[in-house]
């Protein structure tokens, strides 16, 4: 995995914070087979179906429970078996192999889909189940709200929906 750009949270997962226009390799990081960017924060699946965050944690949307930065790649150890990943503006989510969808990080319009609005008892920093979502194949998140199709084409929304973003 190579990035570029700014860095000022460790997005490009170099190992610095240090704003670059040249590629720059992710450090520590296997080969991966999907990356997705959010403003500060990326995150890549690996060949091993195991998902990797780095960059701006404010939020939790790197997937444990401490507001750090991380300017290296670290594996995210309660996903395995993740088949996609997709990232919003300050939270992460991921489609197991069997259908199942995770989301983790910032919950002010209840995008990460666990059933509230806040996380001030942790729930938003790791990793949660998707709330009353059957087996999906694909998620896609926008900048706080978030999106879900199962095999069938049938699609679900949730969270902001100031701008009719959840299409109902």
């Amino acid at each position: 995995v190579w990035c570029w750009g700014a860095n000022d949270a460790g997005q490009l997962g170099d190992g610095t914070f240090e704003r670059t226009n040249k590629p720059k390799n992710a450090v520590s990081l296997p080969p991966a087979q999907q990356i997705a960017t959010g403003s500060q924060h990326s995150c890549a699946l690996d060949k091993d179906a195991r998902v990797w965050c780095w960059g701006s944690n404010e939020f939790g949307q790197l997937g444990y429970d401490t507001p750090e930065r991380n300017f290296e790649p670290a594996i995210i150890a309660e996903l395995q078996a993740v088949s996609s990943i997709a990232i919003g503006g300050s939270h992460s989510c991921a489609v197991g192999q069997n259908g199942q969808a995770w989301c983790w990080g910032r919950n002010y319009d209840g995008q990460i889909g666990i059933g509230n609005y806040n996380f001030s008892d942790g729930a938003g920093t790791t990793p949660s189940t998707v709330s009353e979502l059957p087996a999906v194949i694909q998620v896609s998140t926008g900048t706080a709200h978030t999106c879900a199709r199962n095999e069938s084409g049938q699609v679900w929304c949730w969270g902001a929906n100031d701008a009719g973003q959840l299409g109902d």
